[in-house]
């Protein structure tokens, strides 16, 4: 009964733990898609536990709790056939950032959470033999699923995900709870055979006692075909449910490019521990993806183009400081701006910091990057990569934020401060955010312009341009530029050099464009916070 407890315990969190992992790609990996899950989870637990203390009372039996389990892991194993429909439904209905993930984790989590918290009340029935134990009992299994539920979180977040993949991790814990239930069914029965030959022998004890015996064999004998016709419907649970996981399919992970360069076809497709990366190529161009945002873009005939509009700006870096020798990169995704630098400015020596290292594995695989005397990728946070160094660079370009979600911490006043610290003083930091510059889109935005505000002297705002739209309302890419210098700079002669420059580089870019799109109106900021590390409510800003 410990064992399945600890199990049972062990799969409801790899569970949760997936459920962002499922929802990510359609809803993005915010706190709201966090706040959904665990909502759910905890109201599926409430409800399971309520039931599974009524039946606990009604059929106190190894077969009740064979076809709890059996029903948990039918439901689980369905989850990577029905997740890509319900998810698509509810992204078409549009519920907004909030109830589109929560309806989404409804759907998919509360059937099967609910029966993994019938458990533990099943088993406290089960297991008590005298009442005198009951909360010795209660309080002993209670630990146990608990410990259960730590093993299972830290094997699925630290192991599985990166190993296995979502889906092959679904189908494993289907597996384990269909174990669970044939183990329960055995139990039961080894119990009946003990009870059937004790009872034999106590007939014989005396002749008043015999049609007591009797009734008790009948029933023996009726529980018998109550726990064949329980076994019966967890065999039929089992093959349903891996009939449905096998039918539904699996994702092909293709290892060779396509002949056609305008041929769609997805060369990779896996969860790392932070993402789930996608990688394809369409209309000559090979694309990265993490969860539902695009990252990168590269150009199959000519790799060390720069493909996304933003990307070209970030050479406002090397405009400003011509004479810049070390740049760092916080966010390397495909490497498109590297790959690009290294060709336009040799000179240049680079460093990336990117949490993932599946995602700089990538960048090396597929999209061509090189690490060599002229750059360098390090796996680690980026702020964590800040406090260890003791460089100063030239130039810092982040580029870790998504359209659907920010990392708090690489936003706040604390974090640019540090930024500012391993800046050169005539260093500059380019900076790309997802936003609009005005309008009820724009509060993101405008909280972290006011936070760049805070920390530099000189900071000036570059809307990326989108084709056939002059407003400022709609969300793009904005790309930031911050100095400690406390003069700014003069852009009528940063122009002209702009034109003269980008006839010298080897790959081209619209740099008298640039420098044209620079946003001259004033942004408000008294309706928006200061982020800081202890309120960064980015979530919010974004979406609201």
């Amino acid at each position: 009964m410990y064992a399945i407890v600890f199990t049972s315990g062990a799969v409801l969190m790899a569970l949760e733990m997936l459920g962002s992992r499922i929802l990510a790609p359609y809803f993005g990996n915010s706190i709201f898609v966090w706040g959904s899950l665990i909502s759910v989870f905890m109201a599926a637990l409430s409800v399971g536990y309520f039931a599974g203390g009524y039946y606990a009372d009604k059929r106190p039996h190894l077969s009740t709790m064979a076809l709890v389990l059996a029903a948990a892991g039918f439901f689980t194993v369905i989850l990577p056939w029905l997740a890509p429909p319900i998810n698509n439904l509810i992204t078409e209905i549009d519920l907004g950032p909030r109830f589109g993930p929560l309806t989404a984790a409804f759907c998919l989590f509360f059937v099967p959470s609910l029966f993994m918290g019938m458990v533990s009340p099943l088993a406290i029935r089960l297991a008590v033999t005298k009442l005198e134990t009951v909360g010795n009992t209660a309080g002993n299994l209670y630990a146990v699923s608990t410990l259960g539920s730590i093993f299972g979180t830290l094997v699925t977040s630290f192991f599985l995900i990166a190993v296995m993949g979502v889906r092959r991790i679904l189908f494993l814990l289907g597996i384990i709870l269909f174990a669970l239930a044939a183990a329960a069914i055995w139990m039961a029965l080894t119990q009946d055979q003990a009870a059937g030959e004790g009872g034999g022998r106590e007939s014989a004890a005396s002749r008043s006692r015999q049609a007591e015996q009797s009734a008790k064999k009948k029933k023996k004998k009726g529980g018998r075909k109550v726990r064949s016709s329980t076994a019966g419907v967890v065999l039929c649970l089992a093959l349903a449910g891996l009939l449905s996981a096998w039918a539904g399919g699996g994702t092909a992970w293709a290892i060779s490019a396509p002949s056609d360069l305008y041929a769609t076809k997805t060369l990779y497709d896996k969860d790392s521990l932070y993402h789930h990366i996608l990688v394809v190529d369409q209309g000559g161009v090979r694309y990265l993806k993490f969860d539902a945002s695009w990252q990168s873009g590269m150009d199959l005939r000519r790799p060390d183009a720069l493909v996304f509009e933003y990307t070209h700006y970030f050479h406002l870096g090397p405009l400003l400081v011509p004479s810049a020798q070390r740049a760092l990169f916080i966010g390397l995704g495909g490497g498109s701006v590297p790959k690009n630098f290294r060709i336009n400015y040799p000179q240049l020596k680079m460093e990336a910091a990117e949490i993932d290292p599946e995602v700089i594995r990538v960048a090396k695989t597929y999209f061509y990057v090189e690490e060599d005397e002229y750059l360098q990728c390090i796996d680690r946070d980026g702020r964590m990569f800040l406090r260890k160094s003791d460089t100063l660079y030239d130039l810092i370009f982040l580029d870790a934020y998504q359209a659907d979600s920010i990392p708090f911490h690489l936003s706040t006043k604390e974090f640019l401060e540090e930024v500012a610290a391993h800046l050169q003083p005539d260093g500059v930091v380019i900076s790309n955010i997802i936003g609009a510059v005005a309008g009820p889109k724009s509060r993101l935005f405008r909280s972290m312009y006011k936070t760049y505000l805070s920390v530099f002297p000189q900071v000036h705002v570059f809307p990326v341009k989108v084709a056939g739209y002059e407003g400022d309302t709609l969300p793009r890419n904005i790309i930031v530029v911050a100095s400690k210098k406390a003069a700014a700079p003069d852009f009528a002669a940063l122009r002209m050099i702009a034109a003269e420059r980008q006839e010298e580089l080897p790959v081209p870019s619209d740099l008298v464009g640039i420098i044209d799109n620079r946003y001259t109106k004033e942004i408000p900021v008294g309706d928006v916070p200061l982020l800081t590390d202890d309120y960064a409510p980015v979530d919010i800003l974004m979406h609201f």
